[in-house]
């Protein structure tokens, strides 16, 4: 991983922690020449160590036999530590640097006795960090060495006053007492000191235009220590823009309340500096990206009038770029309607303004679902600046896609938008968390080093970008970076250097390379979407969270009553905020019981709690009825037609056990033990409502469950559990005559797996004491109960069930889990039985299939579900649909990828692990979890696989027939799709009368967008994500598979009654 290190060419380097004894990290040594006749060999090793005041030991090895112990110092101050090792070798380590963590870098060097190493053949090395549950570590850094002097040409002309000049970059090797040497480069002379180390220093020489020979010389005294002759090339001209910001953490560093001070300092200095610098030169006048919209929210709310026209006018005159996201989300977590809430007040704030959104940043998180590419690009965003974190748990993002820009293209081809993963992350001229004061970091250093990896492998492009953030998370605003570049820019005549944002940098790179500029298309797995599963409650709350304000939003726009604009701002915000990358404090993991980590956490949950019991009391509000009747209406939010088994409370339905329907027929009804009636509704209509009437009489049902003894069956689906494991062993789909449970490979459907610790080569499942029981068993429905205890857990409970009229079988897996800090991971198998079957994975607008489909450098130890997925081959299989936990993997547990490995190609499978709980991660996310989780699954057979109808059958999962009672508000559908492969996907409320709608073609193909239209709709017009009227309704559409269309629909006023 990159690291920073006290030799400036060093930058790679290996890490041990001292969490459980196993940590290793092992290289090979240059060899021992044949010829070599000298007493002893030494070897360097540039190398770091974690201070910490327990002073961790470390043992390191040559050739596998154990030669030094090494203990860390207590003290963060430069020093040297000796350790003596067997037959007269040593080891001298001599501290040449202390971070900005105070931790201690430097040189180690291994004296050994020549006898004991083979000649000639390269030598093992091995350092193995002790077993004492903690993070501290060691460091070794990946460095050869070629001769005690190295020389490279540095990517730069320097303005002097002997004209243009090249620089001339000399590494000269010095281990010895510090010492005087001279440099020599063509005519050029500089008298320089050598200490212990990596000696650096930069010559001018004459700027040339074609390849020229130069002789160069370096001497210490009267000893030649190099003597050459270098070829010198003309310099490749780059324009470099900085896009300065502050990487936005809603906590991490300090607490939510106190990073909003932070951010909101930020903007006000941003503001003051964008008027300090106005009459700079055009490249070196202050620019701020605000990063993500959150504080910026905040900011304005709370702003005095002069405050907020100043950030205005910074923002019209481009001083102030405003981004399209209003966080650093985790976008495999949002389903379709978070992911266009989340650009909605960068929206609203550029609108005031009066300057259009064209660009968004995300930090810190590798990888994104698919889905926000048409999201960004109906916002108006052309441009997508990726700052990733540059090492942690994030797979081959940056190796793959680091300064590679391209166009990703969304699921229907319509939209794209250019990306830029910035191969320096976002943190290239950080300091540290323990920084005091800024200095001066755009240093040659910290640019010619970048230019210089561009370089080596040809870097096809004259145009670059670098993020620029400072300190560390939460960083300030460089209010010396103005005269910095100035003063770059007048010192070099390349690099130029331009102070920029997003937008002005993307746009100039694809003004003169956008022919050139490759064109992607697929899911761009991300790696940071698996912390969530430290929180799997929280998370499963807000999953179901969102899928109810989108059930509230649909059921007032349809109705003519007051809206909750400022509840449901407020609601999505929360779910916004739940699932932005921030879940905790910096120590989390390592000190899980600090006031700080638990003060951190309690604000994080409470998103989650707030969402839901705002998203709770909206749908109450929208399902208050203002009739007096004796009926309970049913009402369906989804734009189709559906039929689902419905449960009625022991209060609702207390007048008796037959139900009836407005016209009088009977529906299938059972008392259930809860003292619930369950009720079969065969047929809701999308967007409709109905209601049903509660009468005295007994229940019954026409269909009926047949009952075993470990299992049940209707005239669809027959379904078998072990009684030895209580896994399902047979899902026997009576219409394509299919068993689809894999019991060759494991040993059934809905079977647990707990990895303790992170390697899952053999994970623990559940013990032999299973208790199977019926606690319904009707006609119309059954359920089975299978009890056990679980590794990791104080309980867990499996529920089976199915009805009488449907191919349906629902899970409830409910789970105590027990407090544990060690690292863990939960995981229920699904291997499904379909032969040569693809698995397709539902993302927001569209899906896709794993390895086929993911982008190049995408994460493939695990996938983020939106709602389902499906396994089928041309003729059958099964959908499988998850509203509670967001992430599987597939084919087998693939993690803790530190442990496993990053997964390289995810080869053919038909079994899926729901991976529903872990706490692998070393920071940011929860060290553990306790109390009950409840998990949801179910499963649906089909014949050829349809993806409209699995997309409708997830949602109906998500987003149940609401029930509301003594009647309700008539529910009356605006617009239905005519098409089945059209769905709407949601319904919001506008003002003015307004209802803006999204349209999803939820298949490959292309089909037609007709509309069937109510009584109530005035007029439809062309609108953007964001409810502007971009022109008229043209009906009948031929839409691409997975396109998108954005809707306004006004309604007629409605008639007051005489």
């Amino acid at each position: 991983m990159p690291y920073k290190s006290p030799q400036e060419d060093a930058n790679q380097t290996m890490l041990v922690r001292c969490e459980n004894g196993k940590e290793v990290m092992e290289w090979e040594a240059e060899s021992v020449p044949k010829n070599y006749n000298g007493k002893f060999v030494e070897f360097g090793l540039i190398m770091g160590v974690d201070i910490d005041r327990a002073q961790y030991s470390y043992d390191i090895y040559i050739n596998d036999k154990k030669y030094f112990t090494f203990t860390a110092p207590e003290e963060s101050i430069l020093q040297d530590v000796i350790a003596d090792g067997p037959n007269e070798s040593n080891l001298t380590f001599k501290g040449t640097m202390i971070d900005a963590y105070s931790d201690l870098f430097g040189y180690a060097f291994l004296k050994v006795k020549t006898e004991d190493l083979p000649k000639g053949e390269p030598i093992k090395m091995k350092i193995v960090a002790p077993n004492v549950g903690k993070s501290s570590w060691m460091m070794v850094f990946r460095y050869g060495l070629d001769g005690n002097v190295s020389w490279k040409q540095e990517p730069a002309v320097i303005n002097t006053k002997k004209g243009p000049k090249q620089l001339l970059r000399t590494t000269i090797l010095h281990y010895g007492d510090p010492t005087s040497a001279t440099i020599i480069a063509g005519k050029e002379k500089q008298k320089v000191k050598l200490n212990v180390g990596a000696n650096i220093f930069r010559i001018e020489v004459d700027k040339v235009t074609e390849t020229k020979d130069v002789p160069v010389k370096v001497l210490a005294g009267k000893k030649v220590l190099d003597d050459r002759i270098l070829k010198v090339d003309p310099v490749k001209h780059y324009d470099l823009y900085l896009l300065h910001h502050s990487h936005v953490d809603i906590g991490y560093t300090h607490t939510q309340d106190e990073v909003e001070k932070v951010q909101w300092k930020n903007l006000d200095d941003a503001v003051m500096m964008s008027q300090k610098t106005k009459d700079y030169p055009e490249y070196s006048k202050f620019k701020w990206s605000v990063e993500v919209m959150w504080a910026v929210e905040s900011y304005l709310k709370n702003a005095s009038l002069e405050k907020r026209a100043a950030f205005i006018e910074a923002v019209q005159n481009g001083s102030i770029e405003l981004d399209g996201l209003y966080g650093n989300m985790l976008t495999g977590l949002s389903n379709p309607q978070e992911l266009v809430e989340s650009t909605f007040d960068a929206l609203e704030i550029s609108k005031e303004a009066g300057v259009p959104l064209e660009s968004a940043m995300i930090t810190d998180v590798p990888g994104y679902t698919w889905g926000i590419v048409p999201v960004l690009a109906h916002s108006g965003v052309k441009y997508l600046s990726a700052g990733t974190n540059v090492f942690h748990r994030i797979g081959s993002t940056i190796s793959t896609w680091g300064d590679r820009p391209f166009y990703w293209s969304s699921p229907s081809g319509e939209e794209k938008v250019l990306v830029w993963v910035h191969e320096k992350g976002y943190s290239h001229f950080h300091t540290g968390l323990g920084f005091k004061d800024l200095k001066v970091l755009l240093t040659p250093k910290s640019v010619f080093d970048y230019l210089n990896e561009l370089n080596d492998r040809n870097y096809p492009y004259d145009i670059t970008t670098l993020r620029y953030t400072v300190g560390s998370d939460n960083g300030p605003v460089d209010q010396g970076i103005s005269e910095s570049v100035k003063q770059w820019n007048e010192k070099y005549e390349t690099p130029k250097v331009i102070l920029s944002n997003t937008t002005e940098s993307f746009k100039a790179f694809e003004n003169k390379y956008g022919d050139e500029i490759p064109v992607v298309k697929g899911d761009f797995t991300p790696y940071w979407e698996d912390g969530a599963g430290s929180t799997s409650k929280e998370t499963a709350l807000v999953r179901n969270a969102s899928e109810k304000l989108s059930q509230a939003m649909t059921l007032l726009s349809m109705n003519d009553v007051e809206i909750p604009n400022k509840e449901f701002e407020q609601a999505w915000r929360y779910v916004l905020l739940y699932n932005e990358h921030t879940w905790g404090a910096y120590n989390s993991i390592s000190e899980p019981e600090a006031d700080f980590v638990h003060s951190q956490w309690a604000v994080k949950q409470s998103f989650a709690i707030k969402a839901d019991s705002i998203a709770d009391a909206i749908l109450a509000k929208a399902l208050a009825s203002t009739k007096d009747e004796k009926g309970v209406t049913l009402t369906n939010t989804l734009s189709w037609d559906r039929a689902n088994l419905i449960k009625l409370s022991a209060e609702q339905s207390s007048q008796g056990d037959i139900v009836l329907n407005r016209q009088g027929d009977v529906l299938p009804t059972q008392r259930l033990a809860s003292g619930e009636l369950a009720v079969w509704i065969n047929h809701m209509p999308g967007f409709g409502s109905k209601e049903i009437f509660v009468t005295p009489g007994d229940a019954s049902s026409t269909k009926k469950v047949i009952n075993h003894e470990n299992g049940f069956e209707n005239d669809q689906v027959k379904v078998e559990i072990d009684p030895n494991t209580g896994a399902i062993i047979s899902l026997y789909d009576k219409i394509t005559k299919q068993d689809l449970a894999d019991t060759k490979s494991l040993k059934g459907l809905n079977d647990y797996y707990y990895v303790k610790g992170r390697n899952p080569k053999s994970p623990l499942t559940t013990s032999d004491d299973i208790t199977i029981k019926y606690i319904e068993k009707g006609d119309l429905t059954s359920t089975i109960e299978i009890s056990s205890s679980a590794p990791g857990t104080e309980e867990w409970k499996r529920l089976i069930s199915i009805n009488a009229y449907s191919n349906e079988v629902m899970i409830d897996n409910i789970i105590n889990k027990t407090n544990i800090y060690d690292p863990e991971g939960v995981h229920i198998a699904f291997p499904f039985n379909v032969e040569r079957g693809t698995v397709r994975i539902d993302v927001p607008f569209g899906e896709y299939i794993p390895e086929k489909e993911q982008l190049a450098g995408s994460c493939k130890n695990y996938f983020t579900v939106q709602r389902y997925v499906d396994v089928s081959n041309l003729d059958y299989g099964i959908t499988w649909a998850s509203p509670d936990a967001p992430m599987i993997e597939l084919g087998e547990i693939t993690t803790d990828a530190l442990s496993y490995g990053w997964v390289n190609e995810v080869k053919p499978t038909q079994t899926i692990y729901a991976y529903l709980m872990n706490n692998y991660w070393e920071t940011n996310y929860k060290a553990s979890q306790d109390g009950w989780h409840d998990f949801r699954f179910v499963l649906k057979p089909h014949g050829t696989y349809v993806s409209s109808k699995a997309k409708k059958f997830s949602t109906s999962i998500s987003q149940p027939i609401l029930i509301s009672e003594n009647g309700n508000n008539e529910f009356i559908p605006l617009v239905r799709p005519k098409s089945d492969q059209m769905i709407i996907t949601a319904a919001r409320p506008m003002k003015d009368n307004q209802v803006l709608i999204t349209v999803l073609n939820a298949s490959a193909g292309d089909n037609i967008l007709s509309l069937e239209e109510s009584k109530q709709v005035k007029e439809i017009r062309m609108s953007n994500i964001h409810g502007e009227d971009l022109g008229t309704y043209i009906p009948n559409e031929n839409i691409p598979g997975w396109g998108i269309r954005f809707l306004l629909v006004e309604k007629e006023p409605v008639k007051e009654s005489k």
